[in-house]
């Protein structure tokens, strides 16, 4: 299953945020239809990244774009 595909959702609907599906293991790439679907992913997160002082690099320029 690739990233972009339906286990995530099913993770996002458990309540798994961004963050652990990153520490899982998932692999998030820009591409064709990639930063519709990571803008998706990170919305499940948008709480997390709130009370967070520290946003790692990676996802600097995700949070940005949600701005």
């Amino acid at each position: 299953m690739d990233a972009y595909g339906h286990e995530n959702m099913i993770l996002i609907r458990a309540g798994r945020c961004f963050c652990a599906l990153i520490d899982a293991g998932w692999k998030f790439i820009d591409g064709e239809h990639g930063f519709e679907k990571q803008s998706e992913l990170l919305a499940g997160c948008r709480d997390h990244l709130k009370e967070e002082r520290a946003i790692a690099p990676a996802l600097q320029p995700l949070y940005d774009a949600r701005k």
